[in-house]
């Protein structure tokens, strides 16, 4: 799969789905708008990159109505971004994150998947009508796109064992709470990840942590345990801990 600049800025609608919903001017807007260092593209040239990953992910997808939701919801995950972009500051001038490329300031974009939530609910029913696609089940996703980065990150937090299970139960329980599928939930997250580009640096570990969620993972949950301990936390877990995170798991999970 290839996600180099040149790739994504050249990107175009595969299927129906894509060339209505990427042209839709709340997406749009999106182009132009930077993000943080932890993106390589803008807003638009992520979403189009999150496209691009879906379709690698789904290469081997036989479900075509799943193959299409899934393609909607990476066109729409987005959809929040430009409506709530504020730039940060600091002492009144943007801030920078790129010597190389001065444009390049930091964006914040507070409760964009609710904010876009909303905005896929009150959409024109009929743009998903002739689609096929369920527009409250979309609208869904698109909330909960974020749920498993945020679980993730309440569990880097946690500094022992009974918290971090608690931690981990909570995040898997905010997933099977939504009307998505979690699998659908967990795709999107997985290309989500792909889309940020070269820089997301944690990627392997988020992905362990979804694949986890999935049950397609050797890992026991005390290794994702030891590795945030020592990334986030400079500590270094003892047998004895990483016991008990895997017997708190059997017992409460």
């Amino acid at each position: 799969m290839d996600l180099s600049d040149i790739a994504v800025s050249n990107y175009r609608p595969q299927s129906e789905i894509e060339e209505v919903l990427m042209s839709l001017p709340e997406i749009q807007a999106a182009q132009g708008i930077w993000q943080n260092r932890h993106h390589q593209y803008t807003v638009y040239g992520h979403i189009c990159a999150v496209v691009i990953s879906m379709h690698y992910l789904l290469r081997q997808e036989l479900n075509i109505a799943r193959k299409n939701r899934l393609i909607a919801r990476a066109c729409l995950h987005d959809i929040g971004k430009p409506k709530t972009s504020v730039e940060e500051k600091r002492e009144r001038q943007p801030i920078r994150y790129d010597s190389k490329h001065p444009e390049r300031t930091v964006h914040r974009f507070l409760s964009h998947e609710k904010v876009g939530e909303e905005m896929v609910r009150k959409m024109d029913p009929t743009i998903f009508f002739n689609l096929n696609l369920d527009q409250g089940e979309i609208a869904d996703l698109v909330g909960a796109h974020y749920d498993p980065m945020t679980g993730i990150r309440i569990m880097r937090m946690e500094t022992d064992p009974q918290s971090f299970v608690n931690a981990y139960l909570g995040l898997r329980k905010s997933l099977v709470d939504h009307r998505a599928h979690t699998n659908d939930i967990l795709d999107l997250f997985y290309a989500d990840r792909l889309g940020q580009g070269e820089a997301c640096k944690d990627q392997v570990e988020l992905l362990s942590v979804r694949d986890f969620l999935l049950g397609e993972s050797s890992l026991r949950l005390s290794s994702i345990y030891v590795n945030m301990q020592r990334v986030y936390n400079e500590h270094d877990p003892d047998k004895s801990e990483c016991l008990m995170v895997d017997k708190l798991l059997e017992t409460l999970g």
